[in-house]
Parts: C-alpha cells; structure tokens; sequence
C-alpha cells in the first residue's frame, strides 16, 4: 500500500503474489490435516487484503473468512473476476467483516467498498461499530468473531 489515506493510489504497480503463495501454502496444508471446512482464513488491515486476493486466487471453499479494518486492493480487477462458474470454491466461504467508523488509518468507506464488492458474489456478515479504532473492537468485535466461528464451523 502507498497511502493509507487513499489505499488504491498506486496499486496497479502492487503484486501480490508474493505474499498470497505462503498463505496458500498454509491453507493447503491445513485443509490436508482438518479438512477445508474447518479452516478460517483472517488478516487485519493489509492481512486480510491479501488473504481475501489468497482465498479467490486459491478457489477453495473454506469454512470462513474473517476481516478486520481493511480494504480490497484492486476492487476493480477483483469485480471483474467475479464472473462465477459452476466450479468456483471460493466464493462460497462466508465471510465476516468488521470496521469501525474512528479507525484512525484506514477509512470505513474502503471497509464498505470491500464488503459491497464482496457481498455481489459472497456471503458477508457486515459489522460496523461506532467505535473501536484500529483493531477488534472489545468485547462486541469478539463476541462477533466467536458468533461467527460457531456458525460457520
């Protein structure tokens, strides 16, 4: 990311492969050792930007997805890709994402653009909190993050 003001400036010269191979390494041996539907992929900020580019690169169907103060690098190339066939895993894994409205880096209108992009092809539990700032809001971000967990595993 270049700016967190504004995390799209730049990022058509942004390759995430890089960080998305380890990632897939890790899903794919836990999804041999527990099976793909027990597995939950998550990230904060630029965490989850890349596990959410892994989780469609991987088009596996994983148990969850969590996301935490984030945006979607490259939603443009992303919405095109959601063209679904039949066999596409991915986007059937439900997803959580939370954002709260003081997050002091990164802005919750890149929070709604990731979930409203997401939310055209995916399931998407949407939580935004009034406060909270840069991290999991305490105790209701966890009580979500539990509910979810318990719901989709």
């Amino acid at each position: 990311m270049h700016s967190t003001e504004n995390p799209h400036e730049l990022e058509v010269e942004q390759d995430m492969s890089a960080s998305m191979k380890p990632i897939l390494d890790i899903v794919a041996t836990e999804v041999a050792t527990v099976g793909a539907d027990k597995v939950i992929l998550g990230g904060i900020s630029q965490g989850c930007a890349v596990a959410i580019h892994a989780l469609l690169a991987g088009n596996i169907r994983l148990g969850g997805s969590i996301g935490h103060c984030s945006w979607l690098p490259q939603p443009n190339d992303l919405a095109r890709e959601f063209t679904l066939e039949l066999d596409d895993q991915a986007p059937k894994t439900p997803v959580l994402l939370c954002h709260s409205e003081d997050d002091e880096v990164i802005d919750i209108r890149f929070g709604k653009e990731l979930n409203d992009t997401l939310s055209s092809s995916m399931s998407v539990q949407w939580c935004a909190y009034p406060d909270g700032g840069r991290w999991i809001k305490q105790p209701r971000g966890v009580d979500d993050n539990v509910t979810f967990v318990n719901r989709v595993v």
